[in-house]
């Protein structure tokens, strides 16, 4: 797989992930994350696949972050965006994973949710 499939990949996760569907539709849901679920458990057999999905694990993070952050405050994407200055689609790619922020526009996510920004780093320990 390429990275552009990842990203895909990841996309698609995220959006059955933050999905806020009735229970009519939640098997639907449940259903569609399971065969991706399947599909990446079935391409992470692949090293070519491991290792993009390895490489971009910093980004499906923070990714995760940005989406619990703004669920819990009580914002949908679009009234994070007014909040933010910007658009619903700039808050989607956001919260894709495929990039990461600058720092002002994680301190703007940060105001905009009434959240604060911390970044640290830690040291890995090599044996």
């Amino acid at each position: 797989l390429n990275e552009d499939q990842l990203v895909e990949l990841s996309s698609s996760i995220k959006k059955i992930e933050k999905s806020e569907v009735s229970n009519s539709t939640r098997d639907k849901s449940e259903t569609a994350m399971t065969k991706l679920t399947k599909l990446h458990d079935a391409w992470s057999k692949e090293p070519e696949y491991k290792k993009a999905y390895d490489s971009m694990q910093a980004e499906f993070e923070l990714a995760r972050q940005l989406i619990a952050t703004r669920i819990k405050s009580g914002l949908s994407q679009g009234e994070l965006a007014k909040k933010m200055g910007t658009s619903q689609s700039a808050i989607a790619r956001l919260e894709s994973g495929a990039g990461l922020p600058s720092i002002r526009t994680l301190l703007k996510f940060a105001k905009a949710t009434n959240s604060e920004f911390h970044m640290s780093f830690k040291r890995i320990s090599r044996v």
